[in-house]
């Protein structure tokens, strides 16, 4: 759950990046895109023709004994704070409304994930988390302390400690804020959901990933091309969550992320979401299946300014 709205996290941004020019009540429904196949790897074979949707019929996965009634779908929140529900079965989002954290002026949100409580944990852009109910977006501020170890800024992502299991780790995935826009590659870490200390796990990512994880206990980072990463290929890597190093490597080169002005992902259903907005147009919505190689645009613009994703270890890790 990541962005470079990023370019409103400090006010002299502007300038930086100038300087480096060349060197994330009610139903709502977005409009449809047309699909965009891209050859991806892991080494994988080249991608298919788009599938269709889930049938709005179908019934909503299961959840486990341990997990709350919300915390199976893929919650989003626009930098204007306003939080939705993402129903990947429909592809429709639900307003839940608009956060009232005590984020001093000017900040916004900038990165979220949910447990398994169904409840979301919201970074703001002064580096401070607030828990945010999916229910009616009450927002309550955490202790905990910005800037530990250096971590400015970060995406984030709950990860189950193992395949099925009920315990899970949330892992984030930044630095400096300045340095991101920089071209200095996100680092990975963890945070105690307990103490809420933050502890770097190592290895530097090779960009500035968003973050999700699964109920099967894998960690994935979605890597779009930035100005300050032009060198790079927009791709989906399932990482190492001891190193941080990549396992797997889909690339999707064919996603335009020129531009990009804010992106999230969340897994869900054994596929990937991805939101991306380019040159604050307004938020679509992409889909990637890394079984077969799948990737379509699903809805190619949501009007929304979409900076954040969560989805709990609870949502399901097949199509179902």
């Amino acid at each position: 759950m990541l962005r470079i709205h990023r370019i409103q996290i400090l006010p002299f941004v502007a300038f930086v990046l100038a300087l480096a020019a060349g060197c994330s009540a009610g139903s709502d429904r977005g409009g449809r895109g047309r699909g965009a196949p891209t050859p991806p790897t892991p080494s994988t074979p080249d991608a298919q023709p788009p599938s269709p949707g889930m049938d709005a019929s179908t019934p909503p996965p299961p959840v486990g004994m341990d997990c709350a009634e919300g915390a199976r779908w893929i919650y989003v929140v626009d930098r204007d704070g306003t939080l939705r529900k993402f129903q990947p079965d429909t592809l429709e989002f639900t307003t839940i409304g608009t956060l009232a954290c005590s984020a001093p002026a000017g900040n916004t949100p900038f990165s979220m994930s949910v447990d398994r409580d169904a409840k979301a944990w919201v970074l703001y852009t002064d580096g401070r988390i607030y828990h945010v109910s999916t229910t009616d977006a009450s927002c309550t501020p955490t202790s905990f302390a910005p800037n530990q170890a250096g971590y400015e800024n970060f995406g984030m992502g709950f990860v189950a400690d193992a395949a099925g299991g009920s315990d899970e780790t949330l892992f984030v995935s930044g630095g400096s804020s300045i340095g991101m826009l920089l071209g200095e590659s996100a680092q990975l870490a963890s945070i105690n959901t307990s103490s809420l200390v933050l502890s770097p796990v190592g290895g530097t990512l090779g960009g500035w990933p968003e973050l999700t994880g699964t109920g099967a206990g894998e960690l994935y980072g979605f890597f779009p091309v930035t100005s300050a990463f032009s060198g790079e290929v927009t791709s989906v890597k399932r990482l190492d969550r001891a190193t941080g190093n990549p396992v797997e490597t889909f690339n999707l080169s064919s996603l335009n992320t020129t531009g990009v002005s804010a992106w999230a992902f969340a897994f869900w259903g054994g596929r990937f979401y991805i939101f991306v907005e380019v040159d604050l147009g307004g938020t679509a919505v992409h889909r990637f299946e890394p079984s077969s190689g799948t990737f379509e645009t699903v809805i190619g613009n949501t009007g929304y300014g979409i900076v954040g994703a969560g989805v709990s270890t609870c949502a399901p890790v097949e199509l179902i």
